[in-house]
């Protein structure tokens, strides 16, 4: 999706800010990792990229779409699509990296020597 195609903007979606600046979306060819601090604000994001897609002829597949939590909610999003409840998960793998909810980059890096050692 281009920006301006689909430009989250126009609504607010509790997006977390860096250095003032609202990310909202990590997107990489056909991955893409929505950003909200808010349960709310997520909704609206899925719902937003749901409607957008869905106008272009694609479909938000359910089963490949997870929420994680970070360390800071208050409360677990549960959150639907179609009726359906997005699974919730404490890490996730986006471009090949393992993103953990504590933001512990531990694992990730015991994850990626393992992997080099087996090609030794």
């Amino acid at each position: 999706m281009r920006d301006e195609e689909f430009d989250p903007r126009k609504d607010e979606y509790d997006e977390p800010r860096l250095q003032g600046l609202p990310i909202r979306d990590l997107r990489y060819a056909d991955d893409t990792a929505l950003l909200s601090t808010t349960t709310e604000g997520l909704e609206k994001l899925i719902k937003a990229v749901k409607e957008h897609s869905e106008q272009k002829g694609l479909h938000l597949n359910v089963k490949k779409t997870k929420i994680m939590d970070i360390d800071k909610c208050k409360k677990e999003a549960r959150i639907q699509i179609e009726g359906e409840e997005i699974e919730r998960v404490k890490s996730f793998e986006y471009l090949g990296a393992r993103i953990e909810a504590n933001g512990k980059t531990t694992p990730e890096i015991r994850r990626r020597l393992a992997m080099a050692t087996a090609k030794l």
